[in-house]
C-alpha cells in the first residue's frame, strides 16, 4: 500500500500566469485530452489580482501569445484569448506550486466554498486534500458531500490540519475514479 504525508499549504498572494489561446470552433476537432485546440504560455507571475480569466488585457501587443495548437492548427483572430491566472500555494518548507500543479498530499482551505452549507467543517475550514496519482486536477473536497454516507457533511473529519504534519482524519473511505483510499492521522493510504 503507498502512503503519502499530507501537509498544509497556504496562498502567497502572488498569482501564476500564462497567456492562452484555444478554440472550440463547430467543424473544428483536436486529438488532444481537451479535444479543442489549446496553447499556452507562461509569463512572469505577479501579485494576485482576483481580476477574472479572460481577454488580452495589458497583453494586447505581447509577442509571446502562442499562435499554435500542438496538434498543428494554427489560431485564427476570433479565437480565444486568454490571460490564465491561478493562485501560488506555499508550504511551510518554502516550495511553492501553482494551485493546479499542488502534489498528491497537499492540503488547502478551499475559502469559495465558505459560502456552501456543507461545504465547511467545525473548524471554519473548507478541506480539500490533493489526491494521487497525478495531483493537481485530483482534489477531494473532504468537507463536502459523499457518495457513500447518507450524512448532511459527507465525511467525518477529526484532528488538526494546519501546519507541517496534520493529524487529519476522515471516514468514510475515499473514492475516486483514479483513487481509492484513507486519510488517517495526516496521511494518505490507497487500498
Amino acid at each position: 500500500m503507498a502512503e503519502i504525508q499530507c501537509f498544509w499549504v497556504e496562498p502567497t498572494g502572488m498569482e501564476a500566469r500564462s497567456l492562452r489561446r484555444y478554440s472550440d470552433r463547430e467543424g473544428t476537432v483536436c486529438p488532444s485530452r481537451f479535444g479543442y485546440h489549446n496553447a499556452s504560455v507562461p509569463i512572469e507571475p505577479a501579485p494576485d489580482s482576483k481580476e477574472a480569466i479572460g481577454g488580452k488585457g495589458e497583453f494586447a501587443d505581447d509577442s509571446r501569445w502562442p499562435t499554435r495548437c500542438e496538434c498543428g492548427y494554427e489560431f485564427v483572430e476570433s479565437d480565444h484569448w486568454q490571460v490564465f491566472r491561478v493562485d501560488i500555494y506555499r508550504a511551510a518548507d518554502g516550495r511553492e506550486w501553482p494551485i493546479r500543479e499542488l502534489p498528491p498530499g497537499a492540503m488547502y482551505d478551499a475559502t469559495w466554498y465558505h459560502e456552501s452549507k456543507y461545504g465547511v467543517g467545525a473548524d471554519g475550514i473548507a478541506l480539500v486534500v490533493i489526491l494521487p496519482p497525478n495531483g493537481g486536477d485530483d482534489y477531494w473536497h473532504v468537507d463536502g458531500s459523499a457518495n457513500n454516507n447518507p450524512a448532511p457533511q459527507g465525511w467525518q473529519r477529526t484532528g488538526t490540519v494546519r501546519g507541517p504534519n496534520p493529524t487529519v482524519t476522515a471516514t468514510p473511505s475515499i473514492l475516486t475514479p483514479r483513487y481509492h483510499g484513507w486519510l488517517r492521522n495526516g496521511v494518505l493510504v490507497e487500498c
